[in-house]
């Protein structure tokens, strides 16, 4: 199934649909702070929760973050890594809408 906008979306939906996936990321950040300040004080500066475009980024380990992925001990690490916070690459209804409409633009441009 494949959702087509008729009339764009009013501006406060947009910025209010951007301010709880800013909350949302933040949220996840200082989960990730909070777990190096438990286990590996000495990555704190580099604690970023990991949302990354695809599971070989992530598998591969290049991504923001990675180094106090594999610091966290086994029991943490499995929790995120089942997560698979993927920016939604593998799942096309998910990204973001400014992904979606550039996408959807150079479709129509090879046409």
């Amino acid at each position: 199934m494949v959702a087509v906008e008729k009339e764009q979306l009013p501006s406060a939906f947009q910025v209010e649909a951007g301010a709880y996936i800013n909350a949302i990321r933040s949220s996840l950040d200082i989960l990730a702070a909070t777990l190096a300040q438990r286990h590996c004080l000495a990555l704190i500066d580099d604690a970023y929760f990991p949302v990354v475009a695809s599971a070989q980024i992530f598998s591969g380990q290049r991504y923001k973050g990675h180094k106090l992925v594999q610091a966290l001990p086994p029991s943490e690490r499995v929790i995120i890594e089942t997560l698979k916070a993927l920016q939604g690459w593998e799942r096309p209804a998910l990204r973001a809408p400014h992904v979606r409409h550039r996408a959807q633009a150079s479709t129509f441009a090879r046409r």
